[in-house]
């Protein structure tokens, strides 16, 4: 008999499970998650959930000092490793740590996240199961109009409360009638058996041709009235007749308690894109922080970078150093072009000349935000 020990903290009161296997014999597995899952609710139906975690900022540490040795002995501090590592661009070492996460979006806000392709995905699949009827409707806050100057983007004006009710009318009734027709297309309830009512489309085209077919029938009846028809009165079998044709020519049949049911892959075609999906998403930091740093951008869509912003601020507990170098040299950092940097040295370029000490001044106000003395010297060097 063999036993696997598992190592937990102290004061971890887990779950051990027994396991019997031929091979290996008795083995003793810890089952308990130990991580406690943190879940805060997005947009109205929507969710992000941390739900695991590999790795911390020591493990960035680590990974960098096996892999550079000695030349991260000039570096005095771990954080000032993980700040040096996030500015010049070694991004090896924050592939050590890995998130994964449990999200809960509308189908357009996928479309956008699975841009992000270097993650592991598994969606919920409207293959196999009945899709809930949660749909995304934007607040009046953001419920804007299209940016007359940025073509993928929202203005800054918002509607006004007239606006905003006849938007969500029109909205509501669109969502309200797909997912009748997603439940209608899925056939006879499994407890009742018995058909969903047809989508209220298809209910107005029914009541329609009956409608049409009864007028036809009074008008023939008038007519046969007039001409003294010996029986001016219609039989069962020719309104019947009548109403078959109207529906016939209008494209109108209704499903009755026989219909096997369209399969699920077909049947959900009819949903719009605001329908809410879920997801579990697993990936490495430095993936991570590349999601983030395009999707937390103030130019990123709102019903995307609210997600981004709940998930940056869910892992600063777990990784600080990280974090804080990630916002100060790439989220809150600025791109610069040849032509900007070449004007800048020539700006400084004069005003050494003229006997300006600016790599003292430059010095004072760098180390007042935190700056190290490396990366002060590194900046001067760039632009001096």
């Amino acid at each position: 008999m063999k036993q696997l020990k598992v190592l937990v903290p102290d004061n971890y009161e887990g779950n051990i499970c027994t396991i019997d296997d031929d091979a290996f014999g008795e083995t003793s597995y810890d089952l308990a998650p130990v991580v406690e899952p943190e879940y805060r609710k997005i947009l109205d139906y929507g969710f992000v959930g941390l739900v695991d975690y590999m790795g911390d900022d020591m493990s960035i540490v680590n990974a960098a000092r096996v892999s550079y040795g000695k030349g991260t002995k000039k570096v005095n501090t771990d954080e000032g490793l993980v700040r040096y590592l996030m500015r010049h661009l070694h991004t090896t070492p924050f592939e050590m740590v890995e998130f994964k996460w449990h999200i809960k979006a509308p189908i357009f806000v996928f479309r956008q996240w699975h841009r992000h392709r270097t993650f592991s995905i598994n969606e919920y699949s409207a293959r196999y199961s009945v899709l809930d009827g949660e749909m995304y409707m934007a607040t009046q806050e953001n419920m804007k109009p299209q940016s007359s100057n940025n073509r993928q983007g929202r203005s800054a004006d918002i509607l006004n409360e007239e606006e905003y009710t006849a938007v969500c009318s029109v909205v509501d009734h669109i969502f309200e009638e797909s997912y009748q027709a997603y439940k209608y297309l899925l056939g006879p309830n499994e407890e009742t058996g018995t058909m969903p009512p047809a989508p209220d489309a298809i209910q107005q085209r029914i009541t329609w041709c009956q409608d049409a077919a009864l007028k036809g029938v009074r008008e023939a009846r008038k007519l046969a009235l007039e001409n003294e028809t010996e029986n001016p009165y219609p039989t069962e079998e020719s309104v019947e007749g009548l109403i078959r044709g109207y529906y016939a020519q209008n494209g109108v049949a209704v499903l009755d308690d026989d219909f096997p049911g369209l399969a699920r892959e077909l049947a959900r075609k009819v949903l719009p894109v605001a329908t809410y999906s879920q997801m579990y998403w697993k990936g490495n930091l430095h993936n991570l922080f590349h999601f983030l740093n395009l999707r937390c951008d103030p130019h990123a869509q709102h019903e995307i970078k609210v997600y981004a912003d709940a998930m940056l601020e869910m892992i600063e507990p777990i990784v600080p150093w990280a974090v804080r170098a990630f916002r100060d040299y790439r989220l809150e950092a600025l791109n610069m072009s040849r032509m900007e940097i070449e004007a800048i040295k020539n700006i400084f370029t004069r005003q050494v000349a003229n006997g300006i000490d600016v790599v003292s001044e430059l010095d004072m106000l760098m180390s007042d935000m935190g700056c190290s003395k490396r990366e002060i010297r590194e900046f001067v060097s760039k632009i001096i």
